[in-house]
């Protein structure tokens, strides 16, 4: 869904490794919505609250609504397939080998053989 959306776009995922400083508003106001992303992600009240703000001052009340709303899905989405035990099938895991090259994101299988 999200390759499908940006299909358009020149994409750089390194956002995804390097955090904030590595965003640009390609999408608008893109550095406040990662700071908002790693701000729930780390659970700092703090953080939160001037990530919120910021995504208040920059979008309005009904992007930060959005915004919470997705950390809340892909978070859902996780724990359900860590909880599970799903694993990458073939066509996904040939499709998604140059993305996950380029961020590393391989380092981080924690897949029990």
């Amino acid at each position: 869904m999200l390759r499908a959306s940006t299909a358009d776009n020149e994409t750089d995922l390194q956002v995804v490794v390097k955090g904030a400083e590595a965003a640009d508003n390609a999408v608008p106001s893109g550095p406040e919505l990662v700071r908002y992303a790693e701000a729930v992600i780390a659970g700092e009240r703090e953080l939160i609250r001037d990530a919120i703000q910021a995504i208040l001052e920059s979008l309005g009340g009904e992007a930060l609504v959005d915004a919470a709303a997705i950390c809340a899905q892909f978070n859902a989405i996780t724990r359900v397939a860590d909880a599970t035990g799903v694993q990458l099938d073939t066509a996904l895991e040939r499709s998604s080998a140059a993305i996950r090259d380029q961020l590393g994101i391989d380092a981080f299988n924690t897949t029990v053989e």
